[in-house]
């Protein structure tokens, strides 16, 4: 069996190597894209130095552009099993992807309607929907989790949150923390409580 190549796998991530006052850093945060291996960082370099350009133009910098922007699409679709590329969005980050969808799904809600929320996600995932919460007049109510399990989403959690006809949105992060077998019970539970 062969041994993990740990240290080659640090040598990729500059942020790594990092010291602070107190003498090595150490990152203990789980965001994709805080700390990028350097191939990552010269791609983005590359971009903004070669291809910085609005889409769609007849000149080289822009179809450069629209040639990495294609190759992110179907890469990303290809990695995650989408149909076609024109499924993915990719954007600045996380957070403001986020917040950006739950405005496009406030537009449907009323006051009154809730949002439900779970204790366990990122605060880049929770404060988008809060905030929709507070200008939309919103309920919010927060799906517990297990603290000898630490796993959020089960039967009697979603039971006790009365979901029913004024439930607008649930959001919960299938792929952050979970297991396909842990994303079908999630699933399998709403669907027994709601129907």
């Amino acid at each position: 069996m062969h041994e993990f190549p740990i240290d080659s796998v640090r040598e990729a991530f500059p942020a790594l190597a990092a010291q602070s006052d107190a003498g090595t850093t150490i990152f203990l945060d789980n965001p994709a894209g805080t700390q990028v291996p350097r191939r990552v960082a010269d791609a983005v370099a590359a971009a903004m130095l070669e291809a910085s350009s609005n889409l769609g133009g007849y000149f080289t910098q822009s179809r450069t552009a629209e040639g990495i922007w294609r190759d992110a699409h179907e890469a990303m679709a290809d990695m995650l099993g989408a149909g076609t590329a024109e499924e993915i969005v990719i954007g600045p980050c996380m957070t403001a992807l986020t917040l950006h969808m739950s405005r496009g799904i406030g537009r449907e809600l009323s006051p009154g309607d809730e949002i439900i929320v779970t204790r366990m996600d990122h605060e880049g995932d929770i404060s988008p929907w809060l905030h929709l919460a507070q200008d939309r007049r919103l309920v919010v109510k927060w799906l517990p989790f297990n603290r000898d399990t630490w796993r959020n989403y089960a039967y009697e959690p979603v039971r006790h949150l009365g979901l029913g006809a004024d439930t607008g949105v649930m959001r919960i992060g299938l792929a952050h923390y979970n297991t396909a077998a842990e994303v079908e019970q999630t699933l399998a539970a709403l669907e027994s409580v709601i129907g």
